[in-house]
């Protein structure tokens, strides 16, 4: 029986440019790839786990400005609108049908699944809930202290780390910090190995009406390598390589199964566009 139950709606943009390679022998796929729509959370604190499902929508944009403007949008008119959209991309990126992500009350290491034996997809650490992990005792400002997440990446598994740290507080939104620590995490299957390395940081605005944050912001890179032997040959090839730019800002906006309600939005004629804008101009110029 769950304890506590909510959902949270964020508007959202990214930017980002990815590069995909099968083989060492074939040709990089390289795009850009700039993103807005809506993510949907719902979760629910069940005995000492938190469950969480997210769902994205990103749309085309005349698309999105219309809909907006409605007082009600359908979530499968939303679906069926960012599938379009994202068959434009050259590279598939952002979460196409909804993801699950588990973990006890603290965040502790959260996987895709209740069991913690389905890794997230490294590319998908920026939605909301995936990160920071907490620990039981209060934290003191300034005070750093180190997080893991274990991620896939093709068919490998492996574990990231990253610091955290409480900044202090503007108002009753609660400012931590995030940055992955400098090391390349790494794999084997048979007789191939994966190099994965991350970087970036990110910015969370945690509020305190329940777990999920009001603002996420910043730039998460990535670089997978895979080294080894196959096919009779040595392997040393870049695979794929990712630069993502992200800016989510929470708005009061609610939802049901069928449903998408912007009212919110349309009364306060709200600027979410304008605001992710500057955020991601302040990133991208930092």
């Amino acid at each position: 029986m769950a304890d506590t139950k909510y959902h949270a709606v964020y508007m959202f943009k990214q930017h980002a440019e990815e590069m995909r390679r099968e083989t060492d022998r074939t040709e990089p796929v390289n795009a850009k790839i700039l993103r807005r729509g809506i993510i949907m959370l719902d979760e629910a604190q069940v005995d000492d786990n938190r469950i969480r499902n997210i769902c994205e929508f990103a749309p085309e944009d005349e698309y999105l400005d219309t809909m907006l403007k409605e007082i009600s949008i359908s979530r499968e008119e939303l679906a069926g609108n960012t599938a379009k959209k994202s068959a434009e991309n050259e590279i598939e990126i952002g979460i196409r049908t909804p993801m699950d992500v588990a973990s006890d009350l603290f965040n502790t290491r959260p996987t895709a699944d209740i069991d913690g034996e389905i890794a997230l997809g490294y590319n998908n650490l920026w939605y909301p809930t995936v990160t920071p992990s907490l620990t039981q005792d209060p934290h003191e400002e300034n005070e750093p202290w180190q997080s893991k997440v274990k991620v896939s990446c093709g068919s490998f598994e492996l574990e990231l780390s990253y610091l955290s740290v409480f900044t202090g507080k503007n108002e009753d939104v609660s400012v931590f910090e995030n940055k992955f620590d400098e090391m390349t995490a790494e794999a084997t299957i048979n007789q191939l190995t994966l190099h994965l390395t991350a970087g970036g940081s990110w910015t969370i605005w945690q509020g305190s009406q329940d777990a999920a944050p009001d603002r996420i912001f910043g730039r998460m890179t990535f670089t997978a390598c895979i080294k080894g032997f196959a096919l009779d040959r040595n392997v040393d090839v870049i695979v794929a390589e990712t630069d993502n730019h992200f800016a989510l800002i929470r708005k009061y906006v609610s939802f049901d199964e069928e449903n998408v309600y912007p009212a919110a939005l349309i009364a306060n004629d709200d600027p979410w566009d304008e605001e992710l804008s500057e955020i991601l101009k302040h990133i991208e110029s930092s």
